[in-house]
């Protein structure tokens, strides 16, 4: 069950976040994505229970006040106001669903899943269920283009690997500071 959880919120994530590239700016987008750590401290805190200290509450309410300078949500709500309207909440619902699914590859780690195996199953059930929104859109890769998705698809599941790993031997709020290196 805790598999299956994994898998739809790692999906929803991705889609949400790619959603949100169509109808809003790069930029915008990757900046609403640090709320992330916000939605992973507090699950790690009310379902994992996991120390949060008064600095991390701190940061808490730091990236909460960010989000909303962010996000404008007074302008974006009203007609006059911002025109992505309730696109701006898609990288935010991307966020959270991305912060489910490591809390829940926390959980399995902590259970005795190796991270090969957490790895594994993501990618084995994640790339059909991606296929069936990917098809609304597909367009076909030229020759050209099938090296270069054979590298990301390796540099994905190294990617994958590694945070399965980290999430196994570590707490989640011990390793979110390490997510902000996106910036670089």
């Amino acid at each position: 069950m805790l598999h299956g959880l994994r898998i739809v919120a790692a999906l929803g994530g991705v889609l949400f976040f790619y959603y949100g590239l169509t109808y809003m700016p790069m930029g915008k987008v990757v900046a609403l994505q640090f709320i992330g750590p916000v939605f992973s401290i507090l699950g790690a805190r009310l379902y994992l229970k996991e120390d949060v200290g008064m600095n991390r509450w701190v940061a808490i309410a730091l990236a909460m006040v960010g989000g909303f300078i962010i996000t404008r949500p007074d302008q974006a709500l009203i007609a006059q106001g911002d025109p992505m309207g309730f696109a701006i909440f898609l990288p935010i619902a991307s966020a959270a669903c991305l912060s489910i699914a490591k809390i829940a590859g926390r959980e399995l780690g902590v259970r005795g899943e190796t991270p090969e195996f957490l790895a594994l199953i993501l990618m084995v059930f994640m790339v059909p269920a991606s296929l069936i929104p990917a098809s609304f859109h597909w367009v076909t890769p030229t020759t050209h283009d099938f090296f270069y998705l054979m590298l990301l698809g390796l540099v994905g599941w190294i990617a994958h690997y590694t945070t399965s790993k980290a999430y196994c031997m570590a707490d989640v709020t011990l390793l979110l500071p390490f997510g902000f290196t996106r910036i670089l």
